[in-house]
């Protein structure tokens, strides 16, 4: 299960400050304005968020890349051999 979570971890680091900012906006517009309560919240939307967007967006974008780098692998090999020249 650990490993399921392990995947969209970037997601949560992109996600937690929105889902931060409208938990708490959500909270106080209805009068809970509980610190514990907004954690607990955050944390169980910001995870469903980074799956869902894994899931439906990430997936795709990560299959599409390695479509296109297996299509045209002189760009991978040109783009690692490439490196900023030092004075």
């Amino acid at each position: 299960m650990l490993g399921y979570f392990s995947t969209p971890l970037y997601g949560v680091y992109l996600l937690h400050p929105v889902v931060n900012l409208y938990a708490g906006y959500a909270l106080r517009k209805v009068g809970l304005e509980n610190s514990a309560l907004l954690f607990a919240v955050v944390v169980v939307l910001t995870i469903a968020a980074a799956i869902i967007s894994f899931n439906v967006f990430e997936k795709k974008i990560m299959k599409l890349g390695k479509r296109v780098t297996s299509i045209h692998p002189n760009l991978v090999a040109s783009a690692e051999n490439a490196s900023p020249t030092r004075p």
